[in-house]
């Protein structure tokens, strides 16, 4: 396991090494299941694997735990740095679930299709392969993940801009829905922290949010600008977005027990992560893991997030490209 090659220091961590033990017995679970080879041995496996992607559901945010603890040791703290090794586990760990979570599916499928008696009509789930929506409305997902970052916005901050989305109603998306929620809220909540931000510091009114969306056809890329006239970040900051635990908010050290919901789940599609993903208490900032997993959500399946700096006090705009899903979709491995 790649945490078995991480510095002493991590490994003596009580965070970091429970997410170690947590891997080591979900292993050791899985390696001992019979084959299966009738209805009722892949009905176990089913229910194991259901049991095991809600008992990780809190990795990431033991791994944020750690992570700052480590970070906050003196003098060692500061020169370690973990971004290659967090990219390449988290990475893993995405197609670990996104595995996990499609047999699950698959085999709901199956069984919702036997109790029903064999009929083909399964209503919205005839646009569902798996995990994947491959009918997926972009401007209503977008809608859905602007309303759940403003009322972030406003609880945290007490008011939140509009966000202004200018898409085509009929534009159409093969994707994992919770991954492209979770990254479409860690973006507009920035935006939307960062506006209320600058317009306190000007003493001015609240400028909008823009999401502009344009689909490259010949590409297979919709493509997502967002666009605010927020505090901004320096040039020599943008690098350090994407950096593991880096964050610009300023506020009170979170109790362990809120930090899962700071974080995030994984943007798993089956699993309850995607209830966390959709939850009404999302906070507006948490630990720095927001952007580069987003980020790593998008590449995973060949798209990207790039954060494009205007000038301090001028705004920022992040272009978010996601890849139509297909059999042909390239997997992003970390060289």
């Amino acid at each position: 396991m790649d945490l078995q090659a991480l510095p002493h220091i991590f490994v003596t961590n009580p965070h970091i090494s429970s997410v170690y033990e947590s891997y080591w017995s979900a292993f050791e679970e899985l390696r001992l299941l019979p084959e299966s080879r009738t209805l009722d041995d892949e009905a176990t496996l089913s229910s194991v694997l259901e049991r095991l992607v809600e008992d990780h559901s809190a990795v990431i945010t033991r791994l944020a735990i750690g992570l700052r603890e480590v970070r906050e040791k003196p003098i060692v703290g500061r020169m370690i740095d973990m971004d290659r090794f967090l990219d390449d586990m988290l990475t893993s760990r995405v197609a670990r679930r996104i595995l996990a979570e499609n047999h699950i599916a698959f085999h709901r499928a199956v069984k919702a299709h036997h109790q029903e008696g064999g009929s083909d009509d399964d209503g919205d789930d005839d646009d569902f392969v798996g995990v994947v929506n491959t009918r997926l409305r972009v401007k209503a997902a977008i809608e859905s993940a602007a309303e759940q970052a403003t009322d972030a916005c406003a609880r945290a901050l007490g008011e939140a801009p509009r966000i202004e989305v200018s898409c085509s109603d009929s534009l159409l998306l093969s994707y994992v829905p919770v991954h492209l929620h979770y990254v479409l809220v860690e973006v507009l909540k920035n935006s939307c922290r960062a506006t209320v931000e600058q317009a306190r510091n000007e003493r001015g009114k609240l400028a909008p949010v823009e999401v502009r969306v344009r689909k490259d056809k010949a590409q297979g890329i919709t493509n997502m600008l967002v666009l605010d006239e927020g505090s901004g970040l320096r040039e020599d900051e943008v690098d350090r977005a994407f950096t593991y635990g880096w964050t610009t908010a300023i506020q009170p050290r979170p109790r362990q027990s809120s930090m899962l919901d700071a974080i995030g789940g994984d943007g798993g599609g089956v699993g309850t992560n995607a209830a966390l993903l959709s939850g009404d208490e999302a906070p507006l900032a948490g630990l720095g893991f927001g952007l580069p997993l987003s980020r790593l959500y998008c590449r995973y399946f060949g798209g990207d997030l790039k954060v494009l700096p205007v000038g301090l006090g001028c705004g920022t705009a992040a272009l978010i490209r996601f890849r139509h899903l297909s059999s042909d979709t390239q997997l992003y491995a970390p060289l």
